[in-house]
Parts: C-alpha cells; structure tokens; sequence
C-alpha cells in the first residue's frame, strides 16, 4: 500500500508521486514490487490490484477494463503467481 510513483522511461531515476502528476503530461510506467513472504505456502495466488483514496473512496475508485481483463467490482486481476 502507497502511493503510486509515475517513473520517466527515458530517465528511471526522474519519479513523481501522484500529487506532482500534471494532467497534460506524457504517461509514465507505473512500477510497484511485490514482496512474497519466505513461509507462503506452495500454491496458486491471484494477484488483484485497485485504486482509491483514503478519504473519498476507500473501497477502491471505479476501474475500466477491457472484457478480456478479470475484475470484481473496483478491483482488477493483475495475475496469477504459482508458488512451488
């Protein structure tokens, strides 16, 4: 959980969190990491992921998706990790 940080493809080390994004701006890659604990037990994860804002939807913003893409409400399925 954090902040989403906007990366520049053409210089990696120029990010910007949310509050800096200007709307006229070219996009930028959006890269968080996932950290799996060493003790997971072996199986398949789905990887789900949504947006929102702690004060005026908590519950997740509304998501759009294309119909070949996994949502559940305010959520969108981002993968499916198999741990061995």
């Amino acid at each position: 959980d954090g902040p989403l940080i906007n990366t520049d493809l053409l210089n990696p080390d120029n990010e910007s969190t949310t509050v800096e994004w200007m709307p006229d701006a070219a996009p930028y890659l959006v890269m968080p990491t996932l950290s799996v604990p060493d003790d997971l037990p072996s199986g398949s994860y789905e990887l789900w992921t949504t947006i929102y804002h702690w004060q005026a939807a908590p519950d997740g913003l509304p998501l759009a998706a294309p119909p070949h893409i996994t949502t559940a409400g305010n959520f969108v399925q981002v993968g499916i990790v198999t741990v061995n």
